[in-house]
C-alpha cells in the first residue's frame, strides 16, 4: 500500500470514529455505504437500516 493510500485510509478511519463518537446519524451515514454491516460480540449483525432506526429517537 502506498503512503498516500495509507493516509487516505487513516483519514477515513478518523472521520468514521469521530462520527460514531458524535452519535450524529447524518455524520455516520456520510462515512458508510448502504450495505454496511456492524459486527460486534453482543450483536451478530446490525444492518444499516436497523442501526439507524435504533439510533434515531424519532423512530
Amino acid at each position: 500500500m502506498s503512503a498516500a493510500a495509507l493516509e487516505a485510509l487513516e483519514e477515513a478511519e478518523r472521520a468514521f470514529n469521530a462520527a460514531m463518537v458524535s452519535n450524529d446519524p447524518t455524520q455516520i451515514a456520510a462515512c458508510i455505504t448502504q450495505d454496511w454491516v456492524l459486527v460486534t460480540l453482543s450483536v451478530a449483525q446490525s444492518l444499516h437500516r436497523l442501526f439507524f432506526r435504533r439510533s434515531d429517537p424519532a423512530s
